[in-house]
């Protein structure tokens, strides 16, 4: 009789730790996760934080070239996720593909004041990892016609930054002259005197830009517009 209550109390004991083990991996199973809530292969959270990194490089280092206002090469919403897939600057995942990591790799992009290290590892590993394609698809940028205005941003923009920069920018001022921001164009300009300014007189005496295309008239006029309304950083 006591082994056999004994052999009953043994039996008992195991099926309740066996229940309580059960019960137990049950519990964990039916347990929500947000470690495993992911977006393209990265947590939400994660992505969320490589994105807001990468996006406060870019507004603070590549929007006052490549804004509504300051459409430089034709890209004025580089913040803009959509126009980063439409012409394809960002490859997600490959970083290497990806045109926008690319010209700051080679020094390209900003002109003059390349990204620090800790930058370019944020869009690196933005692009790599949290970057991920809109499940709508892509939106093409709404753009209107740019039309040029005797107005600092627009002659930067149409006729410093395409026809000059590439011979006059911070890493390579030739002749010592740089059009990498307002500050260093006036350096060449008499507010109110075109025909002292020689960013004027060598361009509509054709000796700038060398070894490219003459400034047209509508180009010299907005210059000469400019200058004589004080040229103004506007």
């Amino acid at each position: 009789m006591g082994t056999f209550m004994k052999f009953n109390k043994s039996v008992f004991t195991i099926g309740l730790l066996g229940f309580v083990v059960l019960s137990h991996q049950n519990c964990s199973m039916t347990q929500p996760s947000s470690i495993h809530d992911q977006t393209n292969g990265y947590s939400s959270t994660s992505a969320a934080a490589l994105e807001a990194k990468a996006m406060k490089v870019i507004q603070t280092r590549c929007v006052s070239c490549h804004s509504a206002e300051i459409p430089s090469g034709g890209i004025g919403d580089i913040n803009s996720l959509d126009a980063l897939l439409y012409y394809r600057l960002v490859v997600p995942g490959e970083p290497a593909l990806s045109d926008l990591y690319r010209v700051i790799t080679e020094g390209q992009m900003p002109p003059g004041k390349p990204l620090s290290n800790v930058e370019t590892k944020a869009i690196f590993d933005w692009i790599q990892e949290g970057f991920s394609d809109s499940p709508s698809g892509i939106k093409p940028p709404v753009t209107g016609p740019v039309v040029l205005e005797a107005k600092f941003a627009s002659i930067n923009t149409l006729i410093l930054q395409p026809k000059c920069l590439g011979c006059h920018n911070g890493a390579n001022p030739r002749g010592g002259v740089s059009f990498s921001n307002y500050n260093s164009t006036m350096n060449t300009v008499q507010a109110g005197r075109p025909d002292g300014s020689s960013l004027y007189t060598s361009t509509s005496m054709g000796r700038m830009p060398q070894g490219g295309a003459r400034l047209t008239s509508a180009e010299l006029a907005a210059l000469s517009q400019w200058i004589t309304a004080g040229a103004l950083n506007n």
